[in-house]
């Protein structure tokens, strides 16, 4: 993001510089003054070279970061897919019943000792 910001900075100073050479150029026309025509290409240089050196820095910035955010999301995919359905059952009971206020109720299983013993 800080990138972006920065460019857009950048570009908003390429688009003052190409602003004042085209006033150059307009007074250039209007009042026949070469030196005042002849700053406004100077301008025009200076804005196509600002231009150009904020793409390419923001090219590298941005490149860099992308493919961080890449790697990032492969390595959340495959830690989501290790995980998928390992607390699957237990995670839906504690939805359902948080707290296990309902399951308290519940009359608990009877752990047999052995086998029943009959009287016969």
């Amino acid at each position: 993001m800080e990138a972006h910001f920065e460019a857009a900075e950048a570009y908003e100073h390429a688009q003052l510089i190409a602003e004042i050479g085209i006033v150059l150029a307009s007074l250039g026309v209007l009042l026949g003054s070469r030196p005042a025509w002849l700053a406004s290409l100077v301008l025009a240089l200076l804005c196509v070279g600002q231009l150009a050196r904020t793409y390419v820095q923001t090219r590298g910035h941005v490149g860099h970061s992308v493919e961080s955010v890449q790697q990032a999301g492969v390595a959340y995919q495959n830690l989501r897919k290790a995980h998928v359905g390992a607390n699957d059952d237990a995670d839906a009971v504690e939805a359902l019943d948080p707290g296990g206020k309902l399951r308290a109720t519940f009359p608990k299983p009877a752990v047999a000792d052995g086998p029943a013993k009959s009287g016969h």
